[in-house]
């Protein structure tokens, strides 16, 4: 269109300016007086492209018979100008909103594809053809343990302390040193986002090795062994805007209470629980978490068997925690709360062994409600150094604090072999225990990739008043204790080396129980105790 403009104006222009100059010729000389006529306009026929329009002026067409008037011409011709400007500005208004338009179609496409690329996460990568991004990651952990005088309570892998052997009651308690290597320690993650028109949804799911060892398996074909474990679930939830759905570590801790230790299985753990949560920001640092948990009842009974909801237990309503929690540039404190109900329910013709015979239980159903407190924080101090810790206290707390695991409350039953002084003595009844637990410690950064983690913990179970003093090969602790200290070194971002020393001791309930004169139980109460020496190798991707 514009180059048809570009050959229409010359030719107006040509048409106009030859007609101007005919008109302002001489005229021949006039004897007598007469009526001035225009000399006949001679136009040259122009020179027109083939494939161009004609373009037709609207000017009036000026006839040779006509009178001239010079000053119509020269307006005429300024009207043509006109025109010709008109038509090339609206070309270039036309041209320019099309370029415009193209301009901004390829905003929106670069736009598009930064949402799709560069403005995902670090590390996540786009699913193509989607909304969503995925990120893959986790850890290689090798780990070397030695442990002195006594083999830990799980075949070895780890150090249990609160199932740590009982000396005088356990013949493994005492014995000679164990050395142990392991990869149990071994994670995989996989992270999502996915986007939509009301934010972003994210997922996350992470599994570890630390589910029940197989031990080494024997290819008789190929005269090989390799070691087998057990893969376990650790987190699997969902979060979008304020809400979480799913597994990962129970509300009532603060999850980055938890540092950095190399035996991570065992050290100090929170339990993972199956909840919804929803956080809410308050204030500027300021927020308040709460959530509906998967509960259950872990008791245990007169044989001391460590029972739960796959035994009498029942849980009539989820547990429920709130956190509220506040965090600043000197660290954070967090204040905790969780209520639990905690039931047990037997029925006719139920029974459980006790030492001499198979008692049958009558029908019993009881129902008590567990709580609990705890305070935690961090206090920065240099750098990244940091002084840390938690106080937690409740009845039926149970599996909440890890060193309290089956110990939430004490079933009492009598059956159908007990004696009547027995029946007495053990009437049926269900309460539950009193849990004492705090954590102090100290993390120190001594270079960016040198640091050295200090750590003590002590945790005090106090039984109903009413339960027995069980014998010499009760699991039952009534305290355990914990040191552990260790100094890991980075020597490039993805990889940690460390050494850790590891110091446990429990010690299990004690008493004289008696009724009418006879002595049921005489009991100083064990201790069960081991030092561990851990080297780690860990690269994370």
């Amino acid at each position: 269109m514009r180059s048809q403009t570009m050959w229409q104006i010359p030719l107006l222009l040509g048409v106009a300016l030859q007609t101007a100059s005919t008109a302002s010729a001489p005229a021949a000389p006039i004897t007598a007086p007469a009526k001035i006529v225009a000399p006949a306009v001679v136009v040259a026929p122009a020179v027109i492209p083939t494939a161009a329009p004609v373009v037709k002026s609207t000017a009036p067409i000026v006839k040779s018979a006509a009178p001239i008037d010079t000053a119509t011409l020269l307006k005429q011709i300024d009207d043509l100008k006109g025109q010709v400007a008109r038509i090339a500005k609206k070309q270039r208004e036309a041209e320019e909103k099309h370029e415009t338009t193209h301009k901004i179609e390829d905003a929106k496409m670069n736009i598009l594809q930064a949402r799709q690329t560069s403005q995902w996460p670090e590390g996540f990568f786009d699913i193509q053809g989607t909304n969503s991004a995925i990120k893959i990651g986790g850890r290689i952990k090798v780990d070397g343990s030695y442990s002195g005088g006594q083999k830990s309570g799980n075949a070895g892998d780890s150090m249990f302390v609160r199932t740590l052997p009982l000396k005088g009651a356990d013949q493994k308690a005492g014995k000679s040193g164990h050395f142990n290597g392991t990869l149990q320690g071994s994670r995989i993650h996989l992270s999502t986002i996915t986007r939509t028109a009301k934010g972003d949804v994210k997922g996350y799911i992470e599994t570890d090795f630390g589910g029940t060892p197989n031990g080494p398996s024997y290819t008789s074909a190929t005269g090989s062994t390799s070691t087998q474990y057990g893969v376990r679930l650790r987190h699997a939830y969902v979060t979008w805007e304020e809400l979480l759905v799913g597994q990962t570590t129970t509300n009532f801790y603060d999850a980055d209470s938890f540092h950095t230790f190399l035996d991570n299985l065992n050290v100090i753990t929170a339990p993972r629980i199956a909840q919804v949560r929803w956080s809410q920001k308050l204030v500027d640092g300021l927020s308040l978490h709460v959530s509906a948990e998967k509960p259950n009842t872990d008791y245990y009974d007169r044989s001391a068997a460590l029972l739960d909801n796959a035994n009498a237990g029942k849980s009539p309503l989820p547990d429920f925690t709130a956190r509220l929690r506040y965090e600043g540039k000197m660290g954070f404190v967090s204040l905790r709360g969780i209520v639990r109900s905690l039931q047990v329910q037997t029925g006719a013709g139920d029974t459980y062994a006790s030492n001499t015979a198979t008692n049958i239980i009558p029908n019993f159903s009881s129902r008590q409600t567990g709580w609990g407190l705890g305070l935690s924080g961090q206090l920065n101090t240099a750098k990244k150094s940091n002084i840390f810790g938690m106080i937690n206290v409740g009845d039926g707390l149970g599996q909440i604090v890890d060193d309290a695991t089956g110990q939430a409350a004490y079933l009492q039953l009598t059956g159908s072999t007990d004696s009547t002084a027995m029946k007495a003595r053990f009437p049926n009844r269900f309460a539950t225990t009193t849990v004492v637990n705090t954590v102090l410690g100290y993390e120190h950064w001594w270079t960016e990739k040198l640091r050295t983690t200090i750590m003590g913990t002590y945790t005090k179970i106090k039984n109903p008043s009413f339960a027995p003093i069980l014998t010499t090969s009760t699991q039952l602790n009534s305290t355990v204790k914990r040191a552990v200290a260790n100094v890991i070194y980075s020597p490039v971002k993805n990889i940690d080396v460390g050494l850790e020393v590891y110091y446990g001791i429990r010690k299990t309930i004690s008493g004289v129980d008696t009724l009418n004169g006879t002595t049921y139980y005489n009991h100083a109460g064990n201790e069960g105790k081991c030092t561990q020496v851990m080297t780690s190798f860990i690269y994370r991707f």
